[in-house]
Order: C-alpha cells, then sequence, then structure tokens
C-alpha cells in the first residue's frame, strides 16, 4: 500500500519540485558565469543562499516538517529546518563546483555534477512537498 501512495505522490509532487530546484540551481550557475573570480566568502554566501531558499520552500509548504524516511515522522521541526538547509547548501556547493569545472574545463563531466546537485534539490523540494500533511 505505501508503494501504490509513493507513486501516486511521485506523479503529482515530481513536476512542481522539479520546478522549484530550478531556482537556486539557476541562481547558482548564473552568478557562477557572471562572476569572474569568487573568494570563499562569495562561494559561502551563494551556498547560503540555496540553503535558504530550500529552508524557505520548507517553511512555506510543511510548517510541521516532514517525514524523514529513515527516521519517520517523529522527527522534531528543528531538525527538519537543519536538514532543508544543510542539504540546500549542500547541494549548492555541488552545482557550483560542477558550473565552476564545465567553465574552466568545458567538460562533461561538470555538467554531470551540476545534475547531481539539481537532483539532490529536488530529492528536498519532493520531500518537503510529497510529506507536507504527514507531520
Amino acid at each position: 500500500m505505501e508503494i501504490h501512495y509513493f507513486l501516486q505522490s511521485l506523479g503529482f509532487y515530481l513536476l512542481p519540485s522539479l520546478a522549484v530546484a530550478l531556482i537556486p540551481t539557476g541562481i547558482i550557475v548564473l552568478a557562477t558565469f557572471l562572476i569572474k573570480s569568487f573568494s570563499t566568502w562569495k562561494l559561502i554566501a551563494l551556498c547560503f543562499i540555496a540553503g535558504v531558499s530550500m529552508w524557505c520552500n520548507m517553511v512555506y509548504w510543511s510548517m510541521q516538517g516532514f517525514s524523514i524516511r529513515p527516521f519517520g515522522t517523529g522527527v522534531p521541526l528543528l531538525f527538519t529546518d537543519l536538514l532543508a538547509l544543510a542539504g540546500g547548501m549542500v547541494a549548492g556547493f555541488i552545482v557550483y563546483r560542477g558550473t565552476v569545472h564545465y567553465k574552466n574545463n568545458k567538460k562533461l563531466s561538470g555538467i554531470a555534477l551540476t545534475g547531481i546537485g539539481y537532483l539532490v534539490f529536488v530529492f528536498i523540494a519532493f520531500s518537503i512537498l510529497n510529506n507536507r500533511w504527514v507531520a
């Protein structure tokens, strides 16, 4: 029964998750291509913006938090806030590294790394949208 629910929610929430994940990914890719040189503080600020974007998405859609598969729905809201923020920052860093690698080397592996970061954003957005009424 849980697989049926997951497949039904996959069809309903996947497209909005793909759209929501494009926002921080687009911001990072655009900023990376437009800014000539990145200092450590600019990179930290860019990753923080990506994390805050995912955190804002979680706050907007899910005031009670979301279900984290190994832990279930009994996870405190503070933990889900931190997970959305930290996950968004990690995904932002992955997208940034992939974009810089592509910008400098023009190799397909940079695009693949950017795609992996985008999929992390999609996973976070899908977890938020799929489980917004659970907790």
